[in-house]
């Protein structure tokens, strides 16, 4: 699941260990949205050598991350919380258990 990087969102990734965030970045044309960021946390730090080929680079989770969070002009922020099944995320996102 994708959805659109928060501020709440984030602090929970770093109250449940994530340190760093891979990154994926696409060149697009949405209406206002010129380019997508999507963030995968991870709890340890990539090496570049043998990062994914979709990512082409990583961030520390409290730096970039944490400015993304609140905006940027004609990008899309998205973070991928495919992995994160912890039930409290849940409440960070829907305000209640699903």
């Amino acid at each position: 699941m994708k959805i659109q990087l928060t501020p709440s969102i984030l602090d929970y990734l770093i109250e449940q260990g994530y340190k760093y965030c891979l990154s994926n970045t696409q060149s697009i044309d949405k209406g206002s949205t010129d380019v997508t960021i999507t963030l995968t946390p991870v709890t340890r730090r990539p090496r570049l050598e043998t990062m994914p080929l979709e990512y082409d680079t990583f961030f520390n989770i409290t730096q970039e991350p944490r400015q993304m969070a609140m905006g940027v002009d004609e990008t899309e922020i998205l973070v991928d919380l495919n992995d994160i099944e912890h039930p409290a995320f849940q409440t960070v996102l829907y305000g209640f258990n699903v």
